[in-house]
């Protein structure tokens, strides 16, 4: 049985890692909303080539999604179709 004090004890853990958390993603929303500035910024100047605009924007898009699929997964269904 848990009394006060183990229980307030929880609540400072808890507290502390849900304020970390949300620091943590405080930040990195920020910097994805101010490197898509950046990239907006740069397609409406026309700086540089299209191409380069283009692989800007596509590494933009893969900062903020981390969970990259591999190329072949393979499996029972359907082997090397790359798909899930």
């Amino acid at each position: 049985m848990l009394y006060n004090f183990e229980l307030q004890m929880a609540g400072v853990i808890l507290l502390g890692a849900m304020l970390a958390c949300g620091v943590f993603l405080y930040i990195r929303r920020r910097r994805d909303r101010l490197l898509q500035e950046a990239v907006e910024s740069r397609l409406l100047r026309g700086d540089g080539d299209v191409d380069d605009s283009a692989t800007a924007a596509a590494a933009a898009a893969g900062a903020r999604n981390d969970d990259t699929e591999p190329e072949d997964r393979g499996g029972a269904d359907n082997p090397g179709d790359g798909k899930l």
